[in-house]
């Protein structure tokens, strides 16, 4: 399920940005692209990814690990308390958003 879609343009830029990430960025991001809509596995909610993010050590050297950023929209929801942005969300919390949920 998509909540938006890409065009031409839109994806050749995708491509080019994926190219310049690390490769933990790359697999989070060709995995959970953000114009796909996913659900939140702990509360049902669906969500899309805004951001990837590359974790670091506290020297700041990439620990090889990642986590993203997703939003949860009252027009993917119905109606909510508040809309917000959650952080800290990783693979294994996300599973694909079906059409008819």
């Amino acid at each position: 399920m998509r909540w938006y879609e890409p065009d031409e343009h839109g994806l050749v830029e995708w491509h080019d940005w994926l190219a310049e990430r690390p490769k933990v960025i790359r697999d989070m991001a060709t995995r959970f692209p953000p114009w796909e809509v996913f659900t939140l596995l702990d509360t049902r909610q669906r969500v899309f990814v805004v951001k990837y993010v590359e974790h670091l050590d506290k020297r700041r050297r990439p620990t090889g690990e990642g986590s993203m950023v997703v939003a949860v929209r009252e027009g993917l929801n119905g109606p909510l308390f508040h809309e917000r942005d959650v952080a800290g969300i990783t693979a294994d919390m996300l599973e694909p958003a079906r059409d008819d949920a």
